[in-house]
């Protein structure tokens, strides 16, 4: 079996005398719960090849099953060769999210995750340059959500937030940060602007700026770019699953299968390991 590097993964809770369900709401997050729903992703990592995930914080006020910032790092001090912290914040919040930054970096965290449509914010607004001034100082990756969005109790966020086009100015101001669209940048974003195609350009011309294939979503841009095969460079783009642990499985062999179909087996390592692997050890954050 090969070596995986999952470059987007969430600690998903999941109730105790049912592993298979997400907690809700009325459920308390105990230090039990979460190192029980590390331990059933480290199990679905290991039957599949996945060495180490980059494991993203995610707001509780927005999905109460997903695990914040502090169980991240809970379980990142637990299996510090498993998983890569990544610090969620709300860059509308300038002072705080830089004090946020910093107390996980203190844990060994090395990303920051953004997700634009939760605070109804532009990613190159100015007002924000006080985040990537810091983000970039330290040589932090950072992973934003591209395209659509929906809470965990079905409200819609707006995905014109989340387009690869605002992080073009981010990458040319600050070339210390790495810059990672999920999603491979969406699809529907922008009216007329189709996500990925923006992200394309980008990974293209911007040394700093990579994508994920996370998410179904890889599945139908893998095959709309198969259709005209524009240019595309392949050591920019990694694995990231964004799904709960008993379903691994099934989003590595798809992906696999369509890269198969459309002629791309010679970027099935890359993709899956290589080119993450690669990254990583290029990557050190600042002291």
């Amino acid at each position: 079996m090969n070596e995986i590097i999952d470059f987007h993964q969430h600690l998903v809770l999941q109730k105790l005398s049912a592993p298979e369900e997400r907690i809700t709401a009325d459920d308390e997050v105990t230090e039990e719960l979460i190192y029980a729903s590390a331990e059933e992703l480290v199990k679905a990592m290991e039957e599949n090849g996945v060495v180490q995930a980059v494991l993203h914080g995610l707001p509780n006020e927005v999905w109460c099953y997903y695990g914040n910032n502090e169980c991240v790092a809970k379980v990142v001090k637990k299996y510090p060769d498993r998983f890569i912290g990544s610090v969620h914040i709300y860059t509308d919040e300038v002072n705080k999210s830089k004090e946020i930054i910093k107390e996980y970096v203190d844990k060994g965290f090395r990303s920051v995750k953004i997700m634009p449509p939760l605070h109804s914010c532009y990613p190159d607004d100015p007002l924000f340059s006080g985040v990537f001034e810091l983000i970039n100082k330290l040589k932090l990756m950072v992973l934003f959500h591209m395209g659509e969005l929906l809470s965990g109790k079905g409200q819609e966020y707006e995905a014109k937030y989340a387009h690869p086009i605002y992080i073009e100015k981010l990458a040319r101001l600050y070339p210390e940060t790495t810059f990672i669209l999920a999603h491979m940048g969406g699809i529907r974003c922008l009216e007329g602007m189709v996500g990925y195609k923006k992200g394309f350009e980008l990974i293209n011309k911007y040394p700093n700026v990579y994508m994920d294939c996370s998410s179904t979503t890889a599945y139908k841009v893998f095959l709309e770019w198969n259709e005209n095969r524009t240019p595309l460079d392949f050591s920019k783009i990694m694995w990231g699953s964004d799904v709960k642990p008993s379903v691994i499985k099934e989003r590595i062999e798809k992906i696999k299968e369509i890269l198969t179909e459309i002629g791309l087996e010679t970027e099935i390592n890359k993709i899956f390991y290589q080119n993450g692997n690669e990254l990583l050890s290029t990557q050190s954050v600042a002291e």
